[in-house]
């Protein structure tokens, strides 16, 4: 089964951003600051909805989706900053983000393009 055919049926799909090394940093951190702020602002939400649902929906959205782009921004951020030590700020770059069910953030990768 191919990359396509996979994404079909997890109902997820890929997004492809090119741009200079500096550039992708920059998008990776806002990406990471806004999955911090999304995180406290579910937890609020969820304590505002009570116990066992409130527990739910803070864990669905501050652990599951905030977290998923969180954790694969951070790896991806670590991509980048290889690349700029060794080609500098100004190298074109591709940046890939795979997603699944609910725009779940399954990848994201930074290549010299």
């Amino acid at each position: 089964m191919d990359e396509e055919e996979m994404s079909y049926l997890e109902g997820g799909g890929t997004a492809v951003v090119y741009g200079t090394a500096s550039q992708i940093r920059s998008r990776l951190t806002a990406i990471i600051g806004a999955s911090l702020v999304g995180t406290g602002v579910s937890a609020a939400l969820g304590f505002l909805l009570g116990h066992v649902g409130g527990a739910i929906i803070s864990t669905i959205l501050g652990n599951g989706w905030f977290g998923s782009y969180r954790s694969c921004a951070s790896k991806a951020h670590n991509q980048v900053e290889s690349i700029i030590r060794k080609y500098g700020k100004s190298r074109k770059c591709k940046m890939t983000t795979t997603y699944s069910f609910a725009y779940m953030c399954t990848g994201v990768s930074v290549k010299v393009a």
